[in-house]
């Protein structure tokens, strides 16, 4: 199954986010990321496997949103990365 998702305005956000610069930047899109990303994480605990029965962890407990920032790694033009899993 594929999602096609269209954004628009990013050069707009980019120059914006020049301007307050890169600490404040990398704040406001792990942020905004977050953000984004809370239906995905509920969606993926109400669809994870769940044993009440089991004492273990389960997977549902693990599942999360994490942020990291690449904006000083030269070799790439990413700013933030945002991911939603175990």
């Amino acid at each position: 199954m594929r999602n096609r998702v269209e954004v628009k305005g990013l050069s707009d956000l980019e120059s914006a986010l020049k301007k307050l610069g890169d600490e404040v930047a990398v704040k406001v899109l792990r942020k905004a990321g977050s953000e984004a990303m809370k239906p995905v994480l509920a969606d993926m605990k109400s669809n994870s496997g769940y044993d009440g029965l089991s004492k273990k962890e389960h997977m549902i407990d693990s599942i999360k949103i994490r942020t990291s920032s690449s904006m000083k790694d030269t070799k790439t033009q990413t700013v933030v990365t945002v991911r939603v899993g175990p």
